[in-house]
């Protein structure tokens, strides 16, 4: 899931699988309804997982490396 931090650091415990966990973050980024992602084809489904993975490491590189003198 893609996310900017480790969320064990701040959810102990839900009832929400990593799966649901994944819909929902996808779905407030603004890829879809709930629904519309459910329905994804895996690979597609698969290829968007990656490219938030993909965009967040490529932030965070940035924000290190802007950060650093």
């Amino acid at each position: 899931m893609p996310a900017s931090f480790d969320q064990a650091e701040y959810i102990k415990k839900t009832n929400l699988s990593d799966d649901q966990m994944t819909l929902f973050s996808l779905s407030k980024q603004g890829y879809g309804s709930i629904t519309e992602l459910e329905q994804l084809d895996t690979p597609e489904f698969f290829d968007l997982i990656e490219f938030e993975q993909i965009t967040g490491a490529i932030e965070r590189y940035e924000i290190n490396k802007a950060s650093k003198p």
